[in-house]
């Protein structure tokens, strides 16, 4: 070492003779320098940040759309908009990337963006979403189980009873609502008060769904399953496969999937009481009235919204909770000890119609999983929305 110093000494000085210098090249790391070495083009000088919101000109909600980020040889980073649209990456890297958003059911413009991130954050950059529809009759179908459940909570306001139901047929069951465009393809006009793009069709009494179900089995190949529909009468052939309107049992039992509080997330039994923290489990999965108005006095709603923005619920179906109540067949069975086995029920009144779920229209404590209620029409029917089911064997 000694010797090297020495030589390094000699060459800042200029005192080494020339048949020195082959070596010392091979030595000239061990002298040092004072010039600090270069980044990479993969290090930042400091975290970088890139950034951004989703926007709409038409009002439709743009929180949980999933945003990419990809550059070639890159492993893809992923984020979500917040409530707002907002969305950001930190710590990215020197390099191209491309941005992309995407959620069911949205188109956006533009489609992707190409961004170069340097030494300094990148923010502003926008997409406008769109809403779609599909073109199709009818919604996706999931498949659902048969089962054993017991209809009610026990928290029920007013109190119901408690019955055990056993459900023995499996079911195809539609994610969503019926939608206006759906509607309309199979019927030829769209009833809804408000029109709105992929939205759930409205402004439907019981024979308009029943008329809709028998049209879209034939149009299927599948039987239909209403074979009397007049104003006073809506029969159901049950040994038929068409489309039809869920039973109140099946609604529940499809609708909890497998969850047994009042609000699937809420285990509170006075959701009135609770705060906006407590409510986000609600939030998350259903358009009613405290996010489809504006404080204080929550009048005049938006809803309802186009479907499936908010998140399914653990069988893969949206909106059973909130945005427009769903109606179901037949009434709510009586109160027995022992177990129901494919309980119906039969409608008396068709100038009222039996719905679940309820609406962007109600407040926190209309939104549940409990018992029925039911729509006066054609005074309400703007508020109302069916789902579709079809027996899976």
């Amino acid at each position: 070492m000694d010797y090297l110093r020495g030589l390094c000494v000699q060459m800042r000085t200029g005192r080494f003779s020339h048949w020195l210098l082959l070596p010392l090249l091979a030595f000239l790391s061990a002298c040092g320098s004072d010039t600090p070495t270069p980044p990479t083009d993969a290090t930042p000088t400091r975290p970088v940040r890139v950034s951004g919101s989703v926007m709409s000109a038409t009002g439709v909600p743009t929180g949980g759309i999933t945003i990419d980020l990809t550059a070639a040889g890159s492993a893809m980073r992923t984020t979500q908009t917040d409530a707002t649209g907002a969305w950001a990456f930190d710590s990215v890297t020197r390099g191209t990337y491309t941005i992309r958003p995407t959620r069911t059911s949205m188109t956006f413009t533009p489609a992707q963006r190409d961004v170069t991130v340097d030494t300094s954050d990148v923010g502003a950059i926008t997409f406008e979403a769109t809403v779609t529809a599909p073109a199709a009759n009818r919604p996706d179908m999931v498949p659902t189980p048969a089962g054993e459940f017991v209809m009610g909570t026990g928290a029920d306001v007013p109190k119901m009873d408690l019955i055990p139901v056993r459900l023995t047929k499996p079911l195809w069951v539609a994610t969503t609502e019926t939608t206006q465009e759906q509607y309309e393809r199979v019927i030829g006009n769209n009833p809804s008060i408000r029109k709105v793009v992929n939205g759930p069709v409205t402004g439907v009494i019981w024979q308009d769904m029943a008329r809709y179900c028998n049209k879209l089995s034939e149009l299927e190949g599948f039987e239909p399953v209403y074979t009397v529909i007049t104003d006073t009468r809506i029969e159901w052939d049950q040994s038929r496969n068409g489309y039809r309107l869920p039973t109140s049992a099946e609604w529940e039992f499809v609708a909890r999937a497998g969850d047994t509080n009042a609000i699937p997330g809420i285990t509170s039994r006075n959701p009135t009481r609770l705060s906006p923290e407590q409510l986000r489990p609600l939030d998350a999965i259903a358009w009613y009235l405290h996010n489809s108005a504006s404080p204080p006095d929550y009048k005049n709603p938006v809803g309802p919204m186009p479907v499936g923005l908010k998140q399914p619920n653990a069988w893969g179906l949206y909106d059973v909770l909130g945005n427009v109540v769903e109606a179901v067949y037949g009434v709510r069975p009586s109160s027995k000890s022992e177990m129901l086995v494919d309980p119906v029920g039969t409608n008396v009144d068709y100038g009222e119609i039996l719905v679940r779920g309820g609406g962007a229209y109600n407040a926190t404590h209309q939104i549940s999983l409990r018992p029925t209620s039911y729509a006066p029409v054609p005074e309400t029917s703007h508020i109302v929305g069916f789902r579709i089911v079809r027996n899976r064997q």
